[in-house]
């Protein structure tokens, strides 16, 4: 049965001007050759489980219009797969849990966001503090700079001193970067997973080949979680959630400076904040395309 597989995966490398010659068909394993995996064979056991699909059928039609739309998003299927190691580590996270605990996929997914969002709770709950903090200490560091404003203009060299004594104790009390405080997570912990859930994603919707029972759910609406959401249902929401966030989240952070702080300086801190919130708005509105 794998043969029928075998068939139609070469009959598209073909139409794509893409040699077929690479690949191997043996029992009822279909993959190209040299795909490899770094951590578990996992996604290898997904493949040799599931049969081949009779030709013309439902399931043979869904997975030639993934492998077409795997193609038509760049994706090389006679070329090895073999992902960078965070990507591999929540691939075989997501197919363990698959296979262990008898869930759909989208089960999995879902448990794997939890999973991961319980661990680093406690730098997320951080990120909150060092951000309040942020936002008591940002109007006595505004307030520090007019006055060595002032003081510059009034070209007292006493006040100037008595001002930048000032200064350095502020910075040797909470730091030169505290300005950064509440950022790190999103620097360093949040965008880094965001990365590797996009990849790894994006690896197993371009290889339906490899990640056949992934490619074969369909999910709520959608068609394959494999295939693109043909009513942008989910891309909406997900920038939705992200704006609400920032603008729920993000006002915390804004709201002391607005209250203690009146004047402000050019390309000063609460600029550089006011902007951010344009660009993190932005930035959520580049979900939908």
């Amino acid at each position: 049965v794998a043969s029928h597989r075998f068939a139609m995966l070469r009959r598209i490398l073909s139409s794509r001007g893409i040699p077929s010659g690479i690949l191997r068909c043996s029992g009822n394993t279909l993959r190209p050759l040299g795909v490899s995996r770094c951590i578990s064979t996992g996604p290898v056991r997904e493949q040799v489980a599931s049969a081949g699909y009779p030709e013309n059928s439902m399931s043979h039609n869904l997975l030639d219009r993934c492998m077409e739309a795997a193609l038509g998003r760049g994706t090389d299927l006679s070329s090895e797969y073999s992902p960078y190691l965070p990507v591999d580590l929540l691939q075989t996270l997501l197919v363990d849990i698959h296979e262990y605990a008898g869930c759909s996929w989208f089960t999995a997914i879902v448990c794997s966001c939890i999973g991961i969002r319980a661990l680093i709770l406690p730098v997320s709950i951080a990120a909150i503090r060092g951000g309040r903090e942020k936002a008591i200490l940002q109007p006595e560091y505004e307030k520090l700079m007019q006055q060595q404003k002032a003081v510059k203009l009034d070209g007292d060299p006493e006040k100037n001193n008595r001002i930048q004594k000032k200064i350095q104790n502020f910075t040797q009390k909470h730091g030169k970067l505290f300005m950064m405080k509440g950022t790190w997570n999103l620097i360093f912990v949040q965008l880094p997973l965001y990365v590797t859930a996009f990849a790894a994603m994006r690896g197993m919707a371009n290889h339906p080949d490899l990640f056949r029972g992934f490619a074969m759910e369909a999910p709520l609406w959608l068609d394959s979680l494999a295939l693109a959401d043909p009513y942008y249902v989910l891309p909406v929401l997900t920038s939705a959630i992200m704006i609400t966030n920032q603008e729920l989240f993000g006002s915390v952070d804004t709201e002391a400076p607005a209250t203690e702080s009146t004047t402000e300086t050019p390309g000063g801190p609460s600029t550089m904040q006011r902007y951010s919130k344009y660009f993190s708005r932005g930035s959520a509105l580049l979900f939908i395309p």
